[in-house]
């Protein structure tokens, strides 16, 4: 169960945060675009890092990313 979501976590900004939270134990869910996904996954150590492909304009994808959630970090 995710905790903390992050919207733009395909950006450097959204990447290093991801990064980070990962390190300190935080549960994570990661809102990409899907174009460079899989690289910022592979780069910044996120693989096993649950990933939603989805645009953050889209209402009902970020509905649905935001079950369970209790903490969002929107990067743009």
């Amino acid at each position: 169960v995710a905790a903390t979501l992050i919207t733009g976590a395909d950006s450097n900004v959204g990447a290093n945060l991801a990064e980070q939270l990962v390190q300190s134990g935080q549960s994570l869910r990661l809102m990409m675009s899907g174009e460079h996904a899989d690289v910022v996954r592979s780069e910044f150590g996120l693989q096993d890092v649950e990933t939603v492909i989805a645009d953050p304009r889209d209402r009902d994808a970020v509905s649905k990313a935001m079950r369970k959630v209790d903490t969002v970090y929107h990067v743009p």
